[in-house]
C-alpha cells in the first residue's frame, strides 16, 4: 500500500500534516487547536528527545512573551486530548527539571483508502450522492411522459339503444361503431340486429352505412382509410354463417361500396 508521508500514526491515533486534523482509531476527528497542533507537531518531530519550555516557547510561539504557566497548561491540554496521564504517560513525560519528552512512537502511517481523512472523504461521498440525486431526478423528469390531464368527460354518441366496439379512423377524425336499437327489455327487442354506424368525432352527426337483416359487428377501418372491415353473421341463402367482410369506404362522403 502506498505510503502517505503527510499522515503520521501517533500512537492510536493518525495526524493529516496536510489538514492539520487529528483522527482517533475509529476515523473520528480529534479537534486540535492551532497551538494544540503546533505544539504536537513539535514533539514529534523531536520524538524521544527532552524539550525545554524555553525551546517550545521559542518554536511554538515564535518566540513572543508567554509564561511557564501557560506552557503547562497547554501541555495539559494536550495531554487530556490524548487521553495522557502525568501518572502513567503514553505520550508526555515530564522530566523534572529539565523539561518534556515526547515518548509515543510516530512514523508513517501506511493507511488503506479507508483510513485516509475521514471527514473529506465523507464530504466527497455526500457531494457524490446529492448529485447523483440530481441527475436521477432531471433524468426521470425530463423522459417521463407526463400525464394528460383529465378533461370534462361527455359522451361521444348519444343514439337510442345499446353502442359498442368503438374505433377511431386512422386520420382521428372519424367514429365507427356497432348499435342495436333496444327500445324496451323484451325478447323481441333482444333480438334486433347489429348495425354499423359512423360518426365525425366533431359532429354531431350519424351516418348508418352497414344496415342488412344480418348482425353486423366489430367494424375496423383499414390503415388507408379506404376500406372497412367486419364481422358479419346471419342466414346467407338460408344457410347460418358467419364471416369477416370487407367493402369500400369513402370518409367524406360517409359512404360505403357494395
Amino acid at each position: 500500500m502506498e505510503i502517505n508521508n503527510h499522515l503520521l500514526k501517533v500512537g492510536e491515533f493518525v495526524l493529516n500534516t496536510n489538514s492539520r486534523k487529528l483522527f482517533d482509531q475509529n476515523n473520528r476527528e480529534v479537534l486540535l487547536s492551532p497551538t494544540l497542533y503546533a505544539l504536537l507537531k513539535f514533539f514529534i518531530e523531536h520524538q524521544n528527545e527532552i524539550l525545554t519550555k524555553e525551546a517550545i516557547i521559542s518554536h511554538v510561539w515564535k518566540g513572543k512573551i508567554v509564561v511557564e504557566a501557560n506552557v503547562n497548561q497547554n501541555i495539559k491540554k494536550l495531554r487530556d486530548t490524548l487521553g495522557d496521564s502525568v501518572a502513567e504517560p503514553k505520550y508526555i513525560e515530564t522530566v523534572t527539571g529539565e523539561g518534556f519528552r515526547f515518548i509515543a512512537n510516530s512514523e508513517a502511517y501506511r493507511a488503506s483508502p479507508n483510513s485516509i481523512d475521514s471527514s473529506f472523504s465523507s464530504l466527497i461521498l455526500t457531494g457524490l450522492v446529492i448529485v447523483g440525486v440530481f441527475v436521477s431526478w432531471y433524468v426521470f423528469e425530463a423522459f417521463s411522459e407526463k400525464p394528460t390531464p383529465l378533461r370534462e368527460l361527455y359522451p361521444l354518441t348519444t343514439l337510442r339503444g345499446i353502442e359498442s366496439y368503438p374505433r377511431v379512423s386512422p386520420n382521428g377524425k372519424f367514429l365507427v361503431f356497432s348499435h342495436k336499437d333496444k327500445k324496451d327489455n323484451s325478447d323481441e327487442a333482444s333480438k334486433k340486429d347489429w348495425n354499423v354506424y359512423l360518426k365525425p368525432l366533431e359532429k354531431e352527426s350519424y351516418r348508418l352505412i352497414l344496415d342488412s337483416k344480418y348482425h353486423e359487428r366489430f367494424p375496423v377501418i383499414s390503415p388507408s382509410s379506404r376500406k372497412i372491415m367486419y364481422y358479419l353473421r346471419g342466414n346467407l341463402n338460408g344457410v347460418k354463417r358467419c364471416g369477416i367482410f370487407v367493402r369500400d369506404l369513402d370518409l367524406e362522403s360517409m359512404e360505403v361500396g357494395e
